[in-house]
């Protein structure tokens, strides 16, 4: 990539993700428009931020606090992995104001029992997942049948995606929420969880590990798969978070 000061349309087609994994040790700065990835005995690698639309930091990458705050500032979340590239935390955008899904997501905070409805709207939303994949062919009969009672029902999946499928997962929802000004965890009452980044990632890997059960053993492969399938997924979490916010709207509105 080179620099381009003045972002334009067509940078806002080409927004990748950037995945700084490496076996070797890479120091990340910023300049004024862009990160800078040194690597020792290589030439220094330039990435705009008009260019990038979410960071995924291995173990490996050492930051200058000024990146962070850099990538931050432009609405870039990052996601941070451990030595055995499990997604550990992340660094998520602050907003003085809200977007539309965050101020009734704080509405549906008031509800005694939010928590409970949540968890029923994830269920329901674990079996949209199942059918979806039943009706375009990706699972049999049998299959389907078994995700059913562990999946659907129980939320205890007989396996897990991949660290690097998780990652990159939790790396489109962290950077759809910021770009709706929407946090990744909110609290309900006594101080219980809720999640919303981290079940919407769940919800967006699983539904590819279910429908992909050939995936290639290497990491850089499964991440080049799964970005591809990615591309082609439509609009599949603006339709997950608009049914979230539609269940919100009901559920408030019952209440009251």
């Amino acid at each position: 990539m080179t620099a381009n000061p003045k972002p334009t349309a067509e940078d806002s087609v080409l927004r990748k993700s950037l995945y700084l994994v490496s076996l070797q040790p890479q120091h990340i700065r910023a300049d004024d428009v862009r990160l800078i990835v040194s690597v020792e005995h290589s030439a220094p690698r330039p990435f705009p931020f008009s260019r990038i639309e979410r960071i995924v930091s291995g173990p490996n990458a050492q930051w200058r606090g000024q990146a962070i705050a850099a990538c931050l500032s432009r609405d870039i979340p990052i996601i941070w992995l451990d030595n055995s590239n499990h997604p550990v935390g992340d660094s998520h955008p602050l907003y003085r104001e809200g977007g539309t899904l965050h101020q009734a997501l704080q509405h549906y905070l008031d509800l005694p029992d939010c928590i409970e409805r949540y968890a029923n709207w994830l269920k329901s939303q674990r079996m949209d997942s199942l059918n979806r994949l039943r009706s375009q062919g990706q699972l049999g009969w049998i299959d389907a049948a078994r995700h059913l009672k562990d999946y659907v029902y129980k939320n205890n999946p007989l396996s897990q995606p991949s660290p690097a499928l998780r990652a990159a997962s939790q790396s489109i929802v962290n950077s759809k929420l910021a770009q709706t000004h929407t946090r990744t965890r909110y609290w309900g009452p006594d101080g219980q969880p809720l999640e919303l980044a981290s079940d919407m990632a769940h919800l967006l890997s699983m539904e590819y590990h279910m429908g992909h059960p050939d995936q290639p053993k290497e990491a850089k492969l499964q991440i080049h798969h799964f970005e591809t399938w990615w591309k082609g997924a439509g609009p599949w979490l603006e339709r997950i978070l608009s049914d979230l916010h539609r269940h919100i709207s009901n559920e408030v509105e019952t209440w009251l």
